[in-house]
């Protein structure tokens, strides 16, 4: 049976509603409650979800590529293999959000807050996360190659084999961060906080680290000097 298309949320009981595999693409759902709802494979390419709670719902492989979800709330939102290419989440709340393998290529992230997200294997490439708050977030095999991360708040992330290649970490907190085996390669780390991170085998060619900051928990790969790369020592 088919599915009818909506182009109005006035048509729909948001509230822990069933719209799974529906097609919504360029609706208006600005200021809608739609927690708790289950919109598994849902087409909401372009969409405006603009201050839009959608707290503990269901989002798996949805279509959210070029959609507004600038102030929205996700707390909790189950969102693995979802496509949010090009959206825009600035200043949204994702804590403990699921991204797992989620596409967010290109997206807008800027002073999001990430507090324990799950983004492993997610494709954040060239996206700008700068200000974004992501204090312990799940980052294992993310790709955030060419990404803008100025002045995130990355303590204690979990970053094991990331691609921060060509990345912009500068005045970035990593502070008890692990960069074990990451790729930092080109990646701009001038005046990061590297206090008590790992970077156990960590790629580091070519990447900028002056006016970094490391202390004596500070685990750096074998042969990399911090003097010369011009970091320095501060107190714990």
């Amino acid at each position: 049976m088919s599915i009818p298309k909506v182009k109005s949320m006035q048509e729909l009981h948001l509230v822990g509603a069933e719209l799974s595999d529906r097609d919504m693409s360029g609706t208006n759902f600005a200021g809608a409650d739609l927690s708790l709802s289950s919109l598994v494979r849902a087409n909401l390419a372009g969409a405006n979800l603009s201050g839009a709670n959608l707290s503990r719902a269901r989002l798996m492989n949805a279509n959210l590529s070029g959609a507004n979800l600038n102030d929205s709330i996700l707390t909790d939102a189950r969102m693995w293999f979802s496509n949010l290419t090009g959206a825009n989440l600035s200043g949204a709340r994702l804590g403990e959000a699921d991204l797992h393998s989620a596409k967010l290529i290109e997206a807008n992230l800027s002073g999001a807050d990430l507090y324990k997200a799950q983004l492993l294997e997610a494709d954040l490439s060239k996206a700008d996360l700068s200000g974004a708050m992501m204090k312990e977030s799940r980052l294992w095999c993310v790709n955030l190659s060419g990404a803008n991360l100025h002045k995130v708040d990355l303590f204690g992330a979990k970053m094991e084999s990331a691609n921060l290649s060509g990345s912009n970490l500068s005045e970035a907190n990593l502070a008890m961060a692990d960069l074990s085996k990451a790729n930092l390669s080109d990646a701009n780390l001038s005046n990061a906080n590297l206090r008590g991170a790992i970077m156990l085998g960590a790629k580091c060619r070519n990447a900028e680290f002056a006016g970094a900051t490391y202390n004596y928990e500070t685990i750096f790969p074998s042969r990399f000097n911090p003097v010369k790369r011009g970091m320095r020592k501060v107190g714990p």
